[in-house]
């Protein structure tokens, strides 16, 4: 149930607190007042998108928060215990806070949730019945829907599953389409990639080990400013009178001279000697280096073909051999595909043939289960039709095969005749807006002991309607409020006397901007109030005796 309702700087609303009681609550007021604000946040608190033009003028962030009892609200505790957010005996308390300069955020418990969870506990919590809804309603497709909506879980997971299947079956279409061409595509394509795949195996660019061709290329192209340096170091080391190796032959004769004399100096004369093999061994290495650096003309040739086919093959085929290697691949499957066209077809249309099969055989299932819920609606919905009044009136629900689509097989469409001796027609042609009112208030009524939503929201669930058709609605509310929570919108005196709590919001100049507030109505404002709705501010006596009266009579059949 909703306790609560919090909001701050939306459109014409500053600062609005409502506290809802259970039964009939009826919100009143005159046109452009801001009742539909009330509406408005709330279905935005839930999940409607949040349009910043619905902050009000001169703030930069609009507040809206409500309270919900979910004590025996089982599918909203198990859906919040999912989510680990804890719950406990306090109200459960949904916020949003829409902002001009960043995205709104949605809290639960005070924790930041995601919108789309808010929508699912949402489907738990509140049904918004709209005006819109009536013009929804004439929709086939919407009708469809609605068939649906009165479903088990197993038809909604069968919905599913189907609706992805088909998807599948949509995306598997588009490939054979793609797949088919002409053989003359089919030739020319079969010759450029022969063509492709000889060009790479007989560059024989696969078997190129890129880094050691560089590495070997490097050497080859510097080998002569390699040859200038490593001939220094042997100069160096050993080639002329004042070498390494010379000087160190005469230290070491001296470190000899001294070990004979003094047996202490015997470890660095060692080490004397191990330095002079060491740099020795080291004069050798680079000496044969030296003479690696000896290149002939015709492999370095060979080298410089192999990088420039390289260089080819990659602008052409991928940017590296690894890329040129995944074309050579891709190519290959390519050609076998062609080469096996006729058989790769047959066994696309094999495949798409039997998801077909499958489909159909998914989407007879389902339509099954919708022909026995339409039963079953039939006979809901002629009694709360009956309950309202139409005692009269008839409905169908039509079955129209059609082809294979993302919804199934069925076309439905409803049939309605609310007078007796009048033949069945389509609903979208016969309907008024009063009898469409008290069709969708029928539906309504269905739905909340189907769904067992705790609080229904009627926003001028009364359009179109006048005189005792009014006061049938408003029996049918009233009776609805017994078992679960009503807020209704209405400017007819027949549903208004039967609120058990009502609301009037009117309009005021607040520091020089106009605001929209509410009051909660005392007794006598209620009859006040009523006699203005039915008569005008300079309302009679007798008129607001005639309020006093409906009134009482709401009271009275309360207790």
């Amino acid at each position: 149930m909703l306790r609560e309702l919090n909001i701050k700087n939306f459109a014409l609303v500053e600062d609005m607190n409502i506290s809802f009681e259970p039964g009939l609550n009826v919100i009143l007021g005159e046109t452009g007042s801001g009742k539909s604000n009330i509406i408005d946040s709330l279905s935005i608190l839930l999940g409607d998108r949040a349009q910043k033009d619905k902050i009000r003028q001169g703030t930069n962030r609009a507040y809206i928060s409500a309270a919900f009892d979910i004590d025996d609200n089982e599918e909203v505790i198990k859906k919040l215990k999912e989510r680990s957010i804890e719950v406990c005996d306090e109200p459960l308390i949904i916020s949003k806070e829409i902002s001009l300069n960043s995205s709104s955020v949605t809290r639960i418990n005070n924790i930041i949730s995601p919108a789309s969870f808010v929508k699912e506990l949402a489907e738990h919590l509140i049904d918004i019945y709209g005006q819109f809804e009536n013009i929804n309603i004439l929709s086939k497709s919407m009708q469809r829907n609605f068939i649906d909506s009165f479903a088990n879980y197993k038809h909604q997971e069968d919905l599913l599953e189907f609706k992805n299947s088909y998807e599948n079956y949509l995306k598997l279409q588009r490939d054979l389409e793609n797949f088919s061409k002409s053989p003359e595509e089919i030739g020319r394509d079969l010759d450029f990639l022969k063509f492709q795949i000889d060009e790479i195996n007989n560059s024989n660019v696969l078997s190129i080990n890129e880094e050691e061709l560089e590495a070997k290329l490097t050497l080859i192209e510097n080998s002569q400013e390699l040859k200038e340096n490593a001939s220094k170091i042997l100069n160096l080391l050993d080639y002329d009178d004042e070498s390494i190796l010379t000087n160190l032959g005469r230290t070491i004769s001296f470190s000899e001279k001294i070990e004979s004399r003094d047996e202490n100096f015997l470890e660095l004369r060692e080490r004397l000697n191990r330095s002079y093999i060491e740099i020795e061994d080291i004069k050798y290495e680079i000496s044969s280096y030296f003479e690696s650096l000896d290149f002939d003309e015709a492999e370095y040739k060979d080298l410089d073909n192999k990088r420039s086919i390289l260089f080819e093959m990659k602008r052409k085929y991928g940017n590296s051999i690894h890329d040129i290697k995944s074309y050579l691949e891709d190519a290959l499957q390519k050609v076998n595909q062609i080469e096996n066209y006729e058989k790769i077809i047959e066994d696309k249309k094999n495949k798409l043939n039997n998801i077909e099969m499958d489909l159909v055989k998914s989407a007879q299932i389902i339509s099954k289960t919708r022909k026995d819920i339409a039963n079953k609606l039939k006979e809901q919905i002629e009694t709360q039709l009956q309950e309202l009044e139409m005692k009269d009136s008839k409905f169908e629900v039509d079955f129209k095969e059609i082809p294979l689509s993302r919804d199934g097989i069925d076309e439905i469409t409803f049939y309605i005749s609310f007078n007796i001796n009048e033949p069945l027609k389509e609903l979208s042609t016969v309907a008024s807006g009063g009898e469409i009112s008290r069709f969708m208030l029928a539906v309504k009524s269905i739905e909340a002991n189907v769904d067992e939503i705790p609080t229904l929201i009627f926003d001028e669930i009364d359009s179109g309607i006048s005189g005792n058709a009014g006061n049938i609605v408003g029996k049918k509310l009233k009776n609805l409020s017994n078992s679960h929570q009503l807020l209704c919108i209405s400017h007819l005196p027949q549903i208004i006397s039967k609120g058990d709590n009502l609301f009037l919001v009117y309009k005021e100049v607040d520091n020089g901007k106009m605001t929209s507030k509410i009051k909660k109505l005392t007794y006598e404002e209620k009859i006040q109030s009523l006699a203005k709705i039915i008569e005008g501010d300079n309302y009679s006596n007798h008129t607001y005796l005639t309020a006093k009266k409906m009134i009482d009579d709401n009271l009275r059949g309360a207790k």
